[in-house]
């Protein structure tokens, strides 16, 4: 099911006292407090003064203007706390020159089906939201390579207008966004979790309901250094990171990589084969049948 709230109250509450419940209210690996924040949100949606006056008092040492933010060109950093951050973002209607409506695209991630390795809650604060369609999956039964067929349900096509407030569940809702018709921003509260360390992100092409891309991380850009670099060191390292390392992706690009360095695929493959987790192991048992090549 989806998570979706209209907006059903007319109260409004500061930033400081908002920020202040969500503080004594959230556990970041349990979603069920990011819904006890929903009457909260939609409060804060009530309050027309505060993103402003926030922008007022950033502009005020324009030096300092967003300093520790580390989100893209559509996102302000409202404000840290020691296990969750508040951030706003903008989301402008669609262009009608072809290159602009490109750029959108590719920066809001307008038509590109995605799912988050981590939970967040999201309400509207300013005009009609952009439109989004919800898919569900379970991403236990997900290997994780491209191409793979992945059983998702459709759950609702919807908007997201001042006030409405939605949950994104970790891995488990898959959306993709189209344009507001009017410039529109949402609000989020995002905990900090070590989830979002040990969970992959996929890209989704609907119409085949397949994976399409894996965002993963600066980890693997190491360990793909290391595949076409390393050396009798690197090749040490790696072997010890590939039956160590908590997450099952790492450790199958660490037998990717150990493939490539000690150039006999097949013996690194079948190792693999004796690792615990899945996504590791039938990435092994895929190459090895030459199903898959990565």
């Amino acid at each position: 099911m989806a998570y979706s709230f209209d907006l059903n109250t007319s109260n409004s509450i500061s930033f400081d006292d908002f920020t202040d419940f969500v503080a004594k209210t959230i556990i970041p690996d349990k979603t069920g407090s990011l819904l006890e924040c929903v009457e909260k949100f939609q409060m804060l949606s009530n309050n027309e003064e505060f993103l402003l006056n926030l922008l007022h008092e950033q502009l005020e040492d324009i030096y300092a203007f967003q300093k520790h933010s580390f989100h893209s060109a559509h996102t302000l950093m409202l404000y840290k706390g020691k296990n969750f951050y508040i951030r706003a973002n903008g989301w402008p209607p669609a262009s009608n020159s072809d290159g602009a409506k490109d750029w959108q695209d590719e920066m809001y991630h307008y038509l590109m089906a995605h799912d988050h390795n981590f939970s967040f809650l999201t309400v509207g604060y300013l005009g009609q939201g952009y439109s989004t369609e919800m898919w569900e999956y379970d991403n236990n039964n997900v290997i994780g390579y491209v191409g793979e067929k992945v059983e998702m349900e459709f759950l609702e096509k919807t908007t997201l207008p001042k006030g409405k407030a939605m949950l994104y569940r970790a891995s488990k809702d898959i959306h993709v966004q189209l344009p507001s018709q009017d410039y529109s921003m949402s609000l989020n509260i995002m905990p900090l979790t070590n989830e979002i360390v040990r969970r992959e992100q996929f890209w989704f092409n609907l119409k085949n309901r397949t994976i399409s891309s894996n965002s993963g991380t600066g980890r693997y850009l190491i360990l793909d250094l290391a595949k076409n670099f390393g050396n009798g060191k690197t090749k040490d390292l790696i072997e010890k990171m590939s039956v160590t390392h908590e997450i099952p992706f790492v450790r199958m690009k660490c037998f990717d990589a150990l493939a490539s360095l000690l150039g006999s695929k097949e013996d690194v493959w079948k190792t693999a084969l004796n690792d615990d987790h899945k996504i590791v192991k039938e990435h092994a048992r895929l190459i090895l049948d030459n199903e898959l090549f990565i």
